[in-house]
């Protein structure tokens, strides 16, 4: 297994490969003797830092939000994952083609540790994949600089009428371009 990063940039446009060096000291490659033996692979886990996402949301976390065990729900770790999509993706102006929307295809969701009320969360956002029709999206949930969670998910452009992918515009895949970060 290998880690390689070509070129990305944050929010300003600016080359930044000192953020790989900081995602990369925070990774850890855990292995399971017993898959290995097995044939299987190794697992990679990410840990990366808030400050090391090029793109950051942030949400408040309401009473409601908890359950039983007084801490919030699982089920709204994917509203947090939401709300940091939805800056990249309608913040400024949506980056769909017209008659055309973004669908979720796939959601990896790793948790990690609890989220309690009261307080808010950082979403930490970037980019890892852009495809013709499709580009993939790798997130972190914080709350007080501790990470909660990681997630990996798969966004497809699909045309309103036939309901079928849609290829991405030239000028959508420069505009996600601009915070990618390749792992290979």
């Amino acid at each position: 297994m290998s880690l390689k990063t070509e070129r990305f940039k944050n929010s300003k446009g600016l080359l930044k490969k000192e953020l790989l060096a900081k995602v990369l000291k925070n990774v850890s490659i855990i292995i399971d003797s017993k898959s290995m033996k097995a044939g299987g692979m190794m697992v990679m886990q990410m840990k990366p830092e808030y400050e090391d996402f090029p793109l950051k949301a942030y949400d408040k976390i309401r009473y409601a939000d908890t359950d039983r065990q007084g801490h919030v729900n699982n089920a709204l770790f994917s509203t947090f994952l939401e709300t940091g999509r939805t800056e990249l993706l309608y913040a400024k102006e949506p980056l769909h083609a017209e008659n055309a929307s973004f669908v979720i295809a796939s959601l990896k969701l790793d948790l990690l540790s609890e989220i309690r009320w009261p307080g808010t969360v950082e979403i930490g956002s970037a980019i890892t994949r852009v495809g013709n029709s499709s580009f993939s999206l790798f997130q972190g949930i914080y709350q007080n600089g501790k990470l909660a969670a990681v997630a990996e998910t798969v966004i497809v452009q699909m045309d309103e009428d036939t309901r079928k992918s849609a290829p991405l515009s030239s000028e959508t895949k420069e505009r996600l371009k601009q915070y990618l970060l390749e792992i290979q």
